[in-house]
């Protein structure tokens, strides 16, 4: 009998420590996409506008131009990454709590409840 118990238990804790390595990894999930849109508008986008401004490239050829951007977007994903820490992780948290009950529609209802101050 107490072994049944603590066979429960364990797949219990299991399911719990299943269910933080999966918010663990929702939340680089969502660092990285912060990160590669970070990235692409500077590297693409600067890199491109400012490469052609007055018809004429800075670096000698269009991938060192894009290239420049590129490390450089990269410094300023990591920096976009600290400062999004707090948000990201306040939102795992939330996510601990809602995913369970309201599935995929979990961020908006803690939105409503936590932010907008709605409780339904």
């Amino acid at each position: 009998m107490l072994m049944e118990n603590n066979n429960e238990l364990m797949t219990q804790e299991e399911k719990q420590i299943q269910w933080i390595k999966e918010n663990i990894k929702w939340g680089h999930k969502v660092y990285a996409v912060i990160a590669a849109i970070v990235v692409g508008i500077i590297a693409i986008a600067f890199g491109v506008h400012f490469g052609i401004q007055g018809h004429m490239l800075h670096e000698d050829t269009w991938f060192q131009e894009i290239a420049k951007w590129f490390v450089g977007s990269l410094g300023v994903a990591a920096i976009v990454c600290v400062i999004s820490y707090v948000p990201v992780e306040l939102s795992k948290l939330a996510r601990i709590e809602y995913y369970p009950k309201y599935g995929k529609k979990w961020f908006w209802r803690a939105f409503k409840t936590h932010i907008l101050g709605k409780s339904k």
